[in-house]
């Protein structure tokens, strides 16, 4: 998935938008529109998170690349040692990072935004129930 061509175009497009929305928070002409204004913060905060896991994503595979490039061209065996372990480290980081691209690119619930109000109170049980009711409350 993450090697195909058309997630990076995606993820690069993500980034651009993000770039751009960057650029349209800082003109004065946007500032003055409040609604487009907390839309916009609104969108750049939302890809916030993904921009910054992907650059961290695309400089551990370059890092992968070269520590794997060090261990193929090592003449010296400890110097090879240390860049397969550094392999390791950092495949298993690359992993970590998928998966955490993976999560922050589900689609969001619209629900997420919204309040809710959640009813605390003891049923049959007597006095009891109303202890428990009331630690709940207070958790």
């Amino acid at each position: 998935m993450f090697e195909s061509q058309a997630f990076k175009d995606k993820l690069a497009g993500l980034e651009r938008r993000h770039e751009e929305v960057g650029a349209l928070l800082g003109q004065a002409e946007v500032i003055n529109k409040r609604a487009e204004f907390l839309k916009l913060s609104r969108e750049h905060a939302e890809l916030d998170p993904l921009v910054a896991a992907w650059k961290s994503y695309r400089k551990l595979v370059a890092d992968l690349a070269q520590a794997k490039q060090m261990a193929d061209a090592e003449p010296d065996a400890e110097l090879r040692d240390l860049a397969r372990d550094e392999m390791k480290e950092l495949e298993e980081r690359r992993l970590t990072a998928e998966q955490e691209i993976k999560i922050l690119l589900l689609p969001k619930d619209p629900d997420d935004a919204k309040n809710t109000i959640v009813e605390i109170r003891p049923g049959t049980g007597g006095e009891e129930a109303g202890l428990f009711a009331a630690d709940l409350y207070r958790m």
